[in-house]
């Protein structure tokens, strides 16, 4: 059995809200090429699947985490700091 991970992409097929819904397989090929780029990139590894499906299917990462912001295909918002 596979773990499943859920990838939103741009429109496609299946719509909901405008964006299309891929339920991907994490098999032992995925997570050894997540590892590497994990090591190279300095993610932890359940950022290194995410930013590997990410390019695997030319998406784009949306995100408020602070160490993906240099990289390509990454959409970062910083998050905005409480008024305390």
């Amino acid at each position: 059995m596979t773990d499943k991970v859920l990838v939103v992409t741009p429109p496609d097929d299946v719509l909901i809200d405008g964006f299309r819904l891929l339920l991907v397989d994490l098999d032992a090929d995925l997570a050894i090429e997540a590892a590497a780029v994990g090591h190279e990139e300095k993610l932890a590894f359940a950022d290194s699947i995410i930013y590997t499906i990410c390019e695997k299917f030319n998406a784009t990462l949306w995100t408020q985490d602070e160490h993906f912001s240099r990289m390509p295909r990454v959409q970062y918002t910083g998050k905005k700091k409480s008024g305390h």
